[in-house]
């Protein structure tokens, strides 16, 4: 994810340079290899044509500008397709909402992951992307120490 639209041509440029092929939108044929797809990441179905790119093989360089609940299931379904980085042009860490934060509190209490989303009313599935994206929101890799970091 980059800070914005000069980010996202300053970064193709330097692939270019690298010797990538970059194009903008998100078509990729399967198993391209040194081929990047680059563009603005704005709804689901954007945010769902980069990640075909990727499965496919392509590298993706996403401006990301859809709302934080597309941000958060991107991010983690671009995870299982290999290493992510991001660039933000504010604090650098992406804010940790009170759901999470009542997520992180039920666990903490001693509540199961599903037994937290249930009563959250929301999905297993949810819970888990939200409990991912507060642990990188908070810069750490277990569980544990988000709650112990958030203090909650």
């Amino acid at each position: 994810m980059l800070d914005g639209e000069g980010s996202l041509a300053r970064l193709e440029a330097e692939l270019r340079e690298q010797g990538w092929t970059v194009r903008r939108g998100w078509t990729a044929a399967e198993g391209e290899r040194r081929r990047v797809c680059a563009g603005v990441v704005a709804d689901e179905a954007d945010a769902r044509a980069a990640l075909l790119a990727a499965a496919r093989g392509a590298g993706v360089v996403a401006h990301v500008t859809a709302g934080r609940d597309v941000l958060e299931w991107f991010f983690e379904d671009l995870r299982r397709c290999g290493p992510v980085d991001y660039l933000r042009g504010d604090s650098g860490s992406l804010p940790v909402d009170d759901e999470q934060r009542r997520l992180l509190a039920l666990l903490r209490e001693g509540a199961s992951l599903g037994e937290a989303a249930e009563r959250l009313h929301i999905s297993r599935r949810t819970a888990d992307r939200r409990l991912a994206a507060a642990r990188r929101a908070l810069g750490v890799k277990t569980t544990a120490e988000a709650i112990a970091k958030l203090g909650v």
